[in-house]
């Protein structure tokens, strides 16, 4: 069995992210950043530590600290028996890691400045990741005397843009997507339970090296229904697993992580012959794919893009079931939300009026280096289709990482012999 070799990141590429950190605090006059988010796919460990836990103590002008939990720190500690250099040297057991970080900012002599904080933004996309009530209201408590700012939104515009050996992650995270498609497709047959369809992508991501985050592998399998992408019904019981049948559209949005980087994929798979109304959607769902991918270049603005891949799929008459778009690692920008629902077909409980989730900026214009997920799914009543995968911006425009979650595919029908 051949060994894939996984990317890794150089001591350079953690040069390169403090120094962006520290002329980052230079510019929004902060004396430290704290890194502290509990949860969340946007956490910012591996951002500043390569690791996934912990809590750093990042101040502007001295060396960073890293506290974490006894198993945490041992995992630092055999880490550097195995020869790897930690990003932060200095590394300490914190029992109480928020005050014993505060304790360190007084000692550094910061009590009354401005700390930027990674792990208390409010936004329905918590960019940095999310802290419990509790523990955030303890961290204000202990760093009394502190001005902290929330500094999550300004923090992932500055990071947007990735370098080459972070696009080595990003694009070995969309090859996992690419492979975890190509096992959905031989998987997805007649009589198969739809849990094989998960299976196939978690099996795919672990293979590669990669994890599924939360919400990991959304998935339905029936025709037409309003449960979007829900996940898998089986983990409560709303429901048994469901044997795939002849006139199934599976469709699956799966978020592949690999070292706090990510890449996603939209997944649509008919069992057999699809009905005429769903061959006319799978068609509508690449035109607008491919109008989105027509607009990404450096210079143009994200809204071009969404609302070229909205207008393909409202001169269909179709509703847009998706946000059509939206920036990657982090999730910061995003495109419009249910184009059309309001003329839906559709169950007047179900409609909400088209917004824009995340933080909106109108005239925010791409640039060389940022990575996209390029989704549209347009709808006609309850029946969708679902196609997109990672798109990233290049100084000649626009390269596709992925072909396979891109297109709708056909499998027979009929129970395997």
């Amino acid at each position: 069995m051949t060994t894939v070799e996984l990317p890794e990141l150089s001591i350079a590429e953690r040069d390169r992210r403090w120094q962006i950190a520290r002329r980052f605090m230079t510019d929004h006059d902060l004396s430290a950043i704290l890194v502290t988010a509990a949860d969340g796919p946007f956490r910012m460990q591996p951002y500043f530590a390569n690791t996934s836990t912990g809590t750093i103590l990042f101040p502007a002008d001295s060396d960073p600290v890293w506290l974490g939990w006894l198993y945490d720190a041992g995992r630092v500690f055999e880490n550097e028996r195995r020869s790897i250099e930690p990003w932060i040297a200095d590394t300490r057991i914190g029992f109480d890691a928020l005050a014993e970080a505060a304790q360190i900012a007084r000692e550094r002599g910061l009590e009354g400045t401005r700390v930027g904080v990674l792990g208390i933004s409010s936004s329905g996309i918590p960019m940095g990741g999310v802290l419990p009530y509790t523990t955030g209201k303890h961290m204000f408590d202990v760093f009394e005397g502190f001005e902290l700012i929330d500094i999550s939104s300004q923090w992932g515009s500055a990071i947007i843009a990735r370098s080459p050996e972070e696009l080595q992650f990003v694009r070995h995270a969309a090859k996992a997507c690419e492979d975890a498609t190509a096992a959905l497709i031989e998987v997805a047959r007649e009589g198969v339970p739809e849990s094989e369809l998960y299976a196939a992508v978690i099996n795919t991501f672990a293979k590669a090296g990669a994890h599924a985050t939360e919400p990991q592998v959304l998935l339905t399998v029936e025709p037409a229904t309003m449960d979007f992408l829900a996940g898998p019904h089986w983990f409560f019981p709303r429901r048994q697993r469901r044997l795939l049948q002849r006139g199934d559209v599976i469709q699956v949005e799966m978020f592949c992580w690999f070292g706090g980087l990510d890449s996603q994929g939209q997944v649509t798979i008919v069992v057999g012959e699809p009905e005429p109304e769903q061959a006319e959607l799978n068609e509508v769902a690449r035109r607008a794919y491919e109008a989105g991918v027509a607009q990404v270049r450096p210079g143009a603005r994200f809204t071009d893009v969404w609302e070229a891949m909205r207008q393909v799929i409202l001169d269909a008459g179709c509703w847009s079931a998706s946000p059509l778009v939206h920036t990657l690692s982090p999730v910061l920008n995003v495109g419009e939300l249910h184009s059309g629902m309001m003329d839906a077909d559709i169950d007047a409980r179900l409609k909400t009026p088209a917004f824009v989730p995340g933080d909106f900026d109108q005239d925010w214009i791409l640039e060389e280096g940022v990575t996209l997920a390029i989704e549209p799914c347009p709808a006609r009543g309850y029946r969708k289709a679902l196609v997109g995968g990672a798109v990233l911006v290049t100084a000649d425009g626009a390269e596709e990482l992925n072909d396979l979650p891109t297109h709708v595919h056909t499998v027979a029908a009929g129970v395997p012999a």
